[in-house]
């Protein structure tokens, strides 16, 4: 499997095997763990085949994000749905510059570009909402705007892009990998505050 992904898609692998192990523990009933797992298991194997349409190649985990998070903006009301696309686009905006200028900055060769590029729209994922769920769902909009927008920058200036490739995985589910890992430490935080308040008061 590592040759097949090689460099790229590592982060990406990492992170979804984390959130992997993080959802085998944790106390959903077996069979939303089940859906959970399987969904996960199909994003790995679907990141390693890419098809084309129109002209345009696209990775088929890319495809299969987009059919997901469709489905489950849909369950929700229309002013949320704006709000959500709306959100979605600030990131998407931000990933898309970020990922454009770290071709031409001189500090991309010093700075990994993953990370900075995670770590910005992560921050901007906690200020656009309180919620983990929300969060998330604006991390995967915003990512996939994002990813259309390089498609059609790269395809202005005669360049050969796969939308949704391995690179885009990466900086996704280390993004996912952030804000999961900031909400266990807040909930752990908030549990050893719980605590110490009721040892005070005793």
């Amino acid at each position: 499997m590592w040759e097949v992904f090689g460099v790229q898609g590592l982060y990406f692998l990492f992170s979804i095997w984390t959130i992997i192990l993080f959802y085998s523990r944790t106390q959903d009933r077996l069979n939303e763990k089940f859906l959970k797992l399987g969904v996960l298991f199909c994003l790995i194997c679907c990141s390693t085949f890419t098809f084309e349409l129109f002209n345009f190649q696209m990775n088929v985990a890319f495809l299969l994000s987009i059919f997901m998070i469709s489905y489950d903006v849909s369950k929700l009301k229309f002013s949320e749905q704006f709000i959500h696309f709306f959100k979605g686009l600030i990131i998407g905006m931000s990933y898309s510059s970020m990922s454009i200028l770290a071709i031409y900055d001189p500090a991309s060769y010093f700075i990994n570009e993953f990370f900075s590029i995670s770590l910005m729209t992560t921050v901007l994922a906690i200020f656009l909402s309180n919620h983990y769920i929300e969060r998330i769902r604006l991390l995967i909009i915003g990512l996939i705007q994002g990813e259309v927008f390089n498609f059609f920058t790269y395809r202005s200036i005669k360049v050969q892009y796969i939308i949704g490739d391995l690179s885009w995985l990466d900086s996704l589910f280390l993004t996912i990998l952030l804000i999961t890992s900031l909400r266990l430490l807040s909930l752990n935080f908030s549990k050893k505050n719980l605590k110490s308040g009721k040892l005070v008061k005793n």
